[in-house]
């Protein structure tokens, strides 16, 4: 997966509906999914030591990005 930049990491959140200071615990079943397809889609994989599910670490990532 390529380094993405902040514009299109806000973007991906706006797209998907999860406001960039949400806990993704709050989130709805819908967005968590969207957050899967996406991340599957930009080629995203989480670290092997990953204590959480893919959508929660690319959720991480992107709050992170996005700031």
């Amino acid at each position: 997966m390529a380094r993405l930049s902040r514009t299109a990491a806000c973007e991906i959140l706006r797209r998907v509906g999860a406001p960039p200071d949400a806990d993704y615990h709050m989130l709805s079943f819908n967005i968590v999914d969207r957050l899967s397809q996406v991340a599957k889609n930009v080629g995203y994989r989480k670290p092997k030591t990953a204590g959480g599910s893919t959508a929660r670490m690319f959720f991480s990532h992107l709050q992170k990005r996005c700031k």
